[in-house]
């Protein structure tokens, strides 16, 4: 039987994964301390998330007061200050920026904290951080949003953040002063948010509904100069999309993962290949291929696509059917069009997502109660497994930045919480491709629910450029 987004599926996992995240909250702190490199296909162990006494702990509240707002702070330690109510105060003055580029050598990273001290209450901040020396320094104070934040994009320039909540409400961040500011506030139609994708134009984003009912698809959205959005009349109906990305070799083309359902009317097709043209303002899509792939319920946040736009990888995580825990490869042939499955991998118990470094010759899934992510490595016209990394407290959603001049090697920021129950961070790995990759300390965000991590994105974002790498 075909899944859909909305079935009884991925409820019982999250009360799951919640109940696993109580027990990890409250137990007691069993730090490990190793930080090591590891052979192709071993296993790594990485450092327990733990803040001992001189260390940092990034983005760390102190001090909680019941009305919210927190003051404060501890000797050592950065200072997250008080959650914003989204005014400026007395700020500076802002720079227009637009049409300029921010400099890349400032490296941005923010998160989601969607739990609240309150069992059943959401928690709605979100936290700006520079990268620098491998830590996270809080940039300003954490942003009080009006809804839980389930997805991030930053603008290719830099200058502005877009902040997507679960029910639609879009929140563009005003990054061009000293400090960031919330900016203006949006409100979608009312469903299933998760997803939010650059275009090739700048300040041009897709956004989709992953809804089952008929506003359910893709929307085109527009952040303009001032931090304002312009929303288009027009959308494409396309229900319980799980996955969606833009081609990285062509400006009007994207990939699409889910859609299928077996409820009226019926769609069996679990992979699309997108293209759109812009008439009037306005996004029409036509279909170039598709491919059904799984046979049975469906669980995922992501779709992974190679620079080159010739391999798609898609992960099924539900654990109520017998292709819970697959990797599957898909070719994409350009001429003639087609799609193709190629690769198959299976026993990735709890698969979430899955990211092509920018070499395009290497890919890495996340497993959630697993606590690990897993590396897989192509060469000789094969994918084959690579290096493991284990102790990941919920590795979920993941960011990269460029670690340096070398435009291959990369850092992998992952959320996580400890399952040592050292509170909550964010893994760090160094990444050269999918058999080098060496373990960080981990950066501490603090303990307790108000500190635990969901959603993350990064800038400047990696450049996927094809040209310069062999095949």
């Amino acid at each position: 039987m075909k899944s859909t987004r909305g079935s009884w599926s991925r409820p019982i996992q999250l009360m799951n994964q919640v109940f696993f995240i109580l027990i990890l909250c409250f137990a007691c702190n069993d730090p490990q301390s190793n930080s090591l490199n590891s052979e192709a296909g071993q296993s790594l162990i990485i450092a327990g998330i733990d803040s001992q006494a001189g260390e940092s702990v990034a983005g760390k509240i102190v001090n909680e007061a019941e009305s919210g707002h927190v003051t404060g702070g501890l000797s050592g330690e950065y200072e997250a200050g008080e959650l914003l109510d989204g005014s400026a105060g007395e700020e500076t003055s802002r720079s227009s920026s637009c049409g300029t580029m921010r400099n890349r050598f400032e490296r941005l990273v923010v998160l989601s904290f969607p739990y609240a001290e309150t069992l059943g209450v959401d928690g709605l901040t979100i936290q700006l951080f520079r990268f620098e020396n491998e830590q996270l320094v809080p940039w300003g104070n954490r942003l009080l949003l009006s809804a839980k934040t389930s997805a991030f994009s930053f603008t290719k320039d830099g200058w502005w953040l877009i902040a997507l909540s679960e029910s639609g409400v879009l929140t563009s961040i005003d990054l061009r002063g000293d400090i960031p500011i919330i900016g203006s506030t949006v409100e979608l139609v009312l469903g299933d948010y998760s997803i939010i994708e650059p275009t090739a134009e700048e300040r041009n984003f897709d956004v989709i509904n992953s809804n089952s009912d008929e506003l359910s698809g893709i929307y085109p959205l527009r952040l303009d100069c001032d931090g304002s959005f312009s929303l288009a009349d027009d959308f494409y109906h396309l229900r319980l999309v799980q996955g969606y990305k833009r081609a990285h070799t062509s400006a009007n083309q994207a990939f699409v993962f889910g859609g299928q359902a077996l409820f009226e009317p019926i769609d069996l097709i679990d992979v699309r290949w997108l293209s759109s043209e812009v008439n009037d303002s306005s996004t029409a899509w036509t279909e170039i291929s598709s491919l059904d792939v799984y046979e049975d319920f469906i669980d995922a946040i992501n779709i992974g696509v190679s620079p080159f736009d010739d391999w798609l990888t898609v992960v099924n995580g539900s654990p109520f059917t017998e292709e819970g825990g697959q990797v599957r490869f898909i070719e994409v042939q350009q001429n003639p069009p087609s799609l193709s499955e190629a690769f198959f991998f299976d026993g990735y118990t709890d698969v979430r997502g899955a990211w092509y470094l920018p070499q395009g010759n290497s890919i890495m899934i996340t497993q959630l109660e697993a606590n690990a992510v897993q590396f897989f490595v192509y060469d000789e016209n094969e994918w084959s497994v690579g290096q493991r990394i284990e102790g990941i407290g919920l590795a979920n959603q993941c960011a990269f930045l460029s670690a340096g001049e070398a435009r291959d090697e990369v850092y992998a920021l992952i959320p996580s919480i400890s399952p040592s129950g050292g509170g909550s961070g964010v893994s760090l790995l160094n990444i050269l491709d999918g058999e080098s990759v060496m373990s960080l300390p981990t950066i501490s965000l603090g303990e307790g629910y108000i500190n635990i991590p969901k959603a993350i994105a990064t800038w400047p974002l990696i450049e996927h450029d094809s040209s310069s790498v062999e095949r």
